[in-house]
């Protein structure tokens, strides 16, 4: 689903870039989903760079934390960790998000 979904965090382990580590990022989300977001970054994070994440939506604020699964350019897939803090109320949020649309 498209959104506008504004994120900022940091870097929380790259085993492949060690040089990443405490990196922070602000973007913006693309596409979302459950347990999935797909951002646009100004950093090329390579697969298997772990995240934390704060993301923005509506006012509402949800703490994620997220591995990287895909690259492509300036865009990264994410796998959202569902033992993150707020994980519960991002789903229901995303049920809501594609029920109205």
């Amino acid at each position: 689903m498209e959104c506008g979904i504004e994120a900022m965090g940091g870097v929380e382990g790259c085993p492949e870039t060690p040089d990443l580590q405490d990196t922070t990022l602000t973007c913006e989300a693309v596409d979302a989903s459950e347990f999935g977001l797909q951002l646009v970054t100004g950093v090329p994070f390579p697969p298997h760079t772990r995240l934390s994440l704060r993301l923005d939506f509506g006012g509402e604020l949800f703490r994620l934390d997220a591995i990287v699964r895909w690259l492509k350019g300036n865009n990264v897939g994410l796998l959202l960790d569902d033992m993150s803090q707020d994980i519960d109320a991002w789903v229901r949020c995303s049920f809501l998000m594609r029920t109205i649309s």
